[in-house]
């Protein structure tokens, strides 16, 4: 019998605390909490703040928690760019808050941000945390995954934006119709219309990562698809300081579903670091 999977409600966040301005078009939403080493939390699609309990987790445990909202996803239309100044705007965001160097923590799409994070800036991170992205998944793969990219985009645009999103996540081996119910219309929209295109472009040398020795935790639920599996492993292959996590008794949305167990785990990989 299939253990039923815990429905969190995903809160809303209001009321940034910062305001950082990384490219001429795009000023993003900083919320900046509790105090201690500071930790950056970078969201995936759709859902820009899923990771926010998680977050609220990691204040307990006595960390600075920087939550961010990416480009396009505080209301602020946005349009496609280079999947690389992801990683930019994270650097952005340290040297507008004074911060020289954090723990950064991506999930889903922002996995490969973070690892570009540490690729091309390995002084600006403590470590990185890669929650089931695409990165180091064979080429093939990937161009398998992204072969259904037009029709899902055609389906949002013939507005289905809900049922696309739920067909995404079905082709990653990810059931999450809970979450799914949650969507709103402006995070479906930036995702088909900034998202996929800037996802496009996505390029991380992860060969760097080995050469650079920046640590580096992948993360694994225990029901992760193929497709991250595969990820993880090259991950580990280019790179093989990597530790890897697998999450028990858990789906593809463990930020949120078990947030204190997800924030104990990332305790104790942080103060590993410090040992």
């Amino acid at each position: 019998m299939t253990k039923a999977k815990q429905r969190p409600t995903i809160p809303v966040l209001e009321n940034p605390t910062n305001t950082v301005r990384v490219s001429q078009q795009d000023e993003l939403d900083v919320w900046v909490t509790g105090e201690g080493s500071p930790v950056v939390l970078s969201h995936g699609a759709n859902w820009p703040d899923l990771l926010v309990p998680l977050r609220d987790e990691l204040v307990e445990r006595g960390y600075q928690a920087i939550y961010y909202h990416r480009r396009g996803y505080s209301g602020r239309p946005s349009t496609p760019f280079d999947y690389s100044a992801n990683a930019v705007d994270i650097v952005k965001i340290l040297d507008a808050l004074g911060i020289e160097k954090a723990h950064v923590i991506g999930h889903s799409y922002a996995t490969d941000l973070v690892l570009d994070l540490g690729a091309e800036f390995p002084e600006r991170v403590r470590s990185v945390v890669a929650m089931e992205g695409l990165a180091g998944a064979p080429e093939e793969v990937l161009q398998a995954a992204y072969a259904r990219g037009p029709e899902l985009v055609a389906r949002y645009q013939g507005g289905d934006g809900n049922g696309a999103v739920t067909d995404l996540l079905a082709g990653l081996g990810i059931v999450a119709d809970d979450l799914v119910e949650q969507l709103t219309a402006e995070g479906v929209a930036n995702f088909f219309e900034v998202d996929v295109p800037t996802g496009a472009t996505l390029q991380v040398d992860l060969a760097k990562l080995g050469q650079n020795g920046s640590s580096v935790a992948a993360m694994l639920s225990s029901e992760a698809g193929p497709l991250f599996v595969e990820a993880s492993a090259g991950i580990t292959a280019a790179a093989p300081q990597t530790r890897q996590i697998v999450m028990p008794d858990s789906d593809h949305m463990f930020p949120i579903r078990k947030p204190a167990e997800t924030a104990a785990v990332l305790d104790e990989w942080f103060r590993s670091l410090d040992a």
